[in-house]
């Protein structure tokens, strides 16, 4: 029989170098020399493989991975969804699994696929070569072995890369169809709920990730939660992108879609219930809260009143008046994920409040009407209201317009502009989100 003689492609060479690294670390005290015989003997059969036998080879691990999937379902599963011949043959290859010890174990795939499961069941990994290379950490190499060719296919980072990239896109459209009435900058930040490390590392968790994932030096079990967190977000976004890989863009958007619509369902109906309960931001509050102060006559302070914000829950604004014969007057507290949604929220509440605006429109009425200058002397207790109740921000709370005693040309001409900025802020992201779309589909 013929021999074809071949040159050992990069992935070998990775596959080799990492076996002299193991068994490296096996044969500490013999100098490596069962490290150096093994790669050789490696070598030696590769290269004395016929070709025709290494294409069955790797059709027969193919085949084993599938089989091994298509048993951890249970019986009753085959038989409803496979014809009669078919689940027959499987249950008599059951029988006689304890007779195949190269079967390999199953691929990470829960038992059921109900779909009022939770969480849904992983699309499976058939490929053992890609499942390996998701699961494995770049910690793990050796590092001699950055510096071989196709080094890079060897762990995930390439597979987060591309995984991240699905992930916003699919949120994107699952978020844009669901909520026809959210303006862009909240779908932004439901968007950010969807795929941030702590969401993303939940899901690896549920699906024990953990277990499967190869690192150097107990990496993982050493890191801090604000690492593990991050690492454990990396895979599940490297697990997206071998599903991709796999599958191809089409099925593999199809899988995605169903697969990642039921896993995120709990968390989108959490954004739901909370946009629900509030109302959308004025941009316009605080320019109108200023004008119902008496603009220049008058001074507001936003202040940032707790010392905590961003990752530890969003900022506390309250907002205070000096003026009008009051000096640092709190009328009310705002929150938000940002220090500018806050202060919006806050001048919200205190326009929502009709007791302090009737106050300020009389104020204004007895001393503005007879040119009189505001007072400057500090009103007496009885006449200062305490701080405003956190007013809930819905639509029947909050005020459409202001009162007419108080509009003047000057806030029209105001709130024209900021429309216009609003808008051209809109049309530069979409500018921007298109063309990175543009950019993932090369």
């Amino acid at each position: 029989m013929r021999r074809v003689f071949l040159k050992i492609p990069p992935t070998l060479q990775t596959s080799l170098a990492l076996l002299r690294h193991e068994m490296g670390k096996r044969s500490h005290d013999s100098g490596f020399s069962a490290a150096d015989q093994a790669v050789k003997k490696a070598k030696v059969d590769f290269e004395s493989t016929p070709a025709d036998h290494v294409t069955i080879l790797n059709a027969f691990e193919t085949f084993s991975t599938a089989l091994s999937s298509l048993l951890s379902h249970p019986q009753q599963t085959l038989t409803s969804a496979l014809p009669p011949e078919k689940s027959q043959f499987l249950e008599a290859l059951r029988q006689m699994q304890s007779e195949l010890p190269w079967l390999p174990p199953p691929p990470l795939l829960p038992s059921t696929t109900s779909p009022s499961t939770y969480p849904p069941p992983l699309p499976p990994i058939f490929s053992p070569s890609l499942r390996q290379q998701l699961f494995t950490h770049r910690s793990f190499l050796p590092g001699e072995l950055h510096a071989l060719p196709n080094a890079a296919t060897q762990h995930y980072e390439r597979l987060e890369f591309l995984g991240d990239a699905f992930l916003q896109s699919l949120s994107s459209n699952i978020l844009h169809a669901r909520f026809p009435s959210h303006r862009e900058g909240a779908l932004s930040t439901m968007r950010q709920t969807l795929v941030c490390n702590a969401t993303l590392a939940k899901y690896a968790v549920l699906y024990n990730f953990p277990q499967h994932l190869r690192t150097g030096s107990n990496m993982l079990d050493m890191a801090n939660a604000q690492t593990r967190t991050k690492t454990l977000g990396d895979v599940f976004e490297a697990y997206v992108g071998a599903v991709m890989v796999e599958r191809g863009e089409s099925e593999g958007w199809r899988v995605l879609t169903e697969w990642m619509g039921r896993l995120w369902e709990p968390e989108i109906k959490g954004l739901s219930v909370r946009r629900e309960e509030e109302s959308e931001i004025d941009k316009m509050a605080k320019q109108k809260l200023s004008v119902a102060c008496g603009g220049n006559m008058a001074k507001l302070e936003y202040v940032w009143i707790n010392g905590e914000g961003g990752n530890k829950g969003g900022y506390w604004i309250e907002v205070r008046l000096t003026g009008w014969g009051w000096e640092g007057r709190v009328l009310g507290r705002g929150w938000g994920q940002s220090k500018g949604d806050a202060q919006l929220r806050a001048a919200m509440n205190v326009l929502a409040d009709n007791t302090f605006i009737a106050e300020m429109a009389a104020l204004k009425a007895v001393h503005l009407s007879k040119g009189k200058p505001p007072p400057t002397e500090i009103l007496p207790p009885s006449t200062i209201l305490a701080p405003t109740a956190l007013v809930p921000m819905n639509a029947s709370t909050a005020p459409t317009r202001l009162p007419a005693k108080i509009s003047d040309k000057d806030a029209e001409r105001r709130q024209k502009k900021f429309e216009k900025e609003e808008r051209e802020r809109a049309e530069k992201k979409r500018k921007r989100r298109e063309k990175k779309e543009r950019a993932v589909g090369m």
